[in-house]
């Protein structure tokens, strides 16, 4: 049964024709399946549209930047290259680390299995690094390392301050971490590692 032929036959027709009984009563049973199709198919689209519309109402942006007193932060998410970037800025306060360590976290949503990490330590004040700041930072460290993260890689100028950092994190981890001194060359890390670069 073509629908087209149905359509040229009885589109402007409020019933069928005596001599076109034995259409109808052959048009009648694939009509009945086509409309259970068509129902079923738009079900499935409704779904769709409706995961989508959830999807996009709690999806992180993908730059979001923050202040807190004399500390301030930005996290960028580049869904392209499968990275997120933090840079931190002043003197961080417990208030305000308990923020940007949330908002972190939030944001690598938008990013797959196997993502990077960038994070850029040079306008931040770690000599007033204390141990409340420290929790907030092996918070972050901990839930990354349940994560399925490529590259960890953070931006220092001082390898004093790496020292610091490095002792409220945890090196039991899965995945590669590295130090550079600009994140011009932490991107040259994610992008040759493996190719020219060697551990």
């Amino acid at each position: 049964m073509d629908i087209e032929f149905l359509k040229s036959k009885f589109r402007h027709k409020a019933e069928a024709d005596i001599k076109d009984i034995r259409i109808a009563i052959k048009a009648t049973p694939f009509l009945v399946k086509e409309v259970i199709r068509l129902e079923e198919e738009l079900e499935l689209k409704n779904n769709m549209i409706e995961k989508l519309k959830k999807k996009i109402k709690h999806q992180p942006p993908l730059v979001q930047k923050g202040k807190k007193d004399k500390f301030s932060w930005i996290v960028k998410v580049n869904e392209e290259t499968n990275t997120i970037l933090f840079q931190f800025y002043g003197t961080p306060d417990k208030s305000g680390a308990k923020i940007c360590s949330n908002v972190i976290i939030n944001m690598t949503e938008n990013l797959e299995p196997g993502f990077s990490v960038i994070s850029d330590l040079r306008k931040l004040n770690i000599e007033f690094m204390s141990k409340r700041l420290g929790f907030y930072l092996r918070k972050v460290h901990y839930i990354f390392s349940g994560m399925d993260i490529k590259y960890l890689i953070r931006v220092v100028e001082d390898s004093k301050d790496l020292e610091v950092i490095m002792e409220h994190c945890n090196d039991n981890v899965n995945f590669k971490m590295f130090s550079v001194t600009s994140i011009e060359e932490a991107k040259n890390v994610i992008r040759n590692f493996g190719k020219y670069l060697k551990e």
